[in-house]
């Protein structure tokens, strides 16, 4: 009776020792899949003390980058900069330095977002002449070269200041929209 049931009890314990790795198969599986949304929360990279130099189809420089820490998010693709301070080159008579104490890059890199202490400055080259805008926070469109804030500004250079509440900027054209409670100073040569 033994070796007519053996063949019958030899498939259930391959059954049930089967059955068993593939519970455990799948119960790694799970966790490394719960380990890997984990971790794509964190940093896939990071930098520190990091140069970025961005050229035109002329092979011009156009702008470059430094910051003290940048650090890279897959999750969203965005990176986030620590101290960060561009210099554009965008147009030979001016230079302009954006300075801040965060910002952070959206996917695409074309809108870098900046805040705490930011500071642009625009040095105008054959005068010698600087524009100062002072800002906690501002969105800059890489791309279609503008800048936005709905937070207070002040902009200084040797003829005066100006004080408002949100603005934008198009660079371009040259052109400074202001929002709200505006304020001016001139003071003539």
């Amino acid at each position: 009776m033994l070796k007519r049931n053996y063949p019958v009890i030899a498939g259930l314990f391959f059954m049930i020792l089967s059955i068993g790795y593939w519970a455990y198969y799948i119960n790694l599986y799970s966790s490394t899949e719960q380990k890997s949304e984990v971790s794509q929360q964190d940093a896939d990279y990071f930098m520190e003390e990091a140069n970025t130099l961005k050229y035109n189809d002329k092979g011009e420089l156009e702008y470059k980058t430094f910051a003290k820490q940048i650090s890279h998010y897959p999750y969203n693709d965005t990176i986030l900069l620590s101290l960060p301070h561009m210099t554009s080159y965008g147009t030979p008579a001016k230079i302009s330095e954006v300075g801040a104490i965060n910002g952070k890059l959206l996917p695409g890199n074309e809108i870098l977002i900046l805040w705490g202490e930011v500071i642009i400055t625009q040095n105008m080259i054959g005068t010698g002449e600087n524009v100062v805008l002072d800002t906690e926070y501002l969105t800059l469109d890489l791309v279609k070269n503008t800048a936005k804030t709905d937070r207070n500004i002040l902009i200084t250079s040797k003829h005066g200041s100006i004080r408002a509440t949100g603005m934008e900027v198009f660079y371009e054209e040259g052109l400074i929209n202001f929002k709200s409670r505006v304020r001016g100073l001139y003071v003539p040569e």
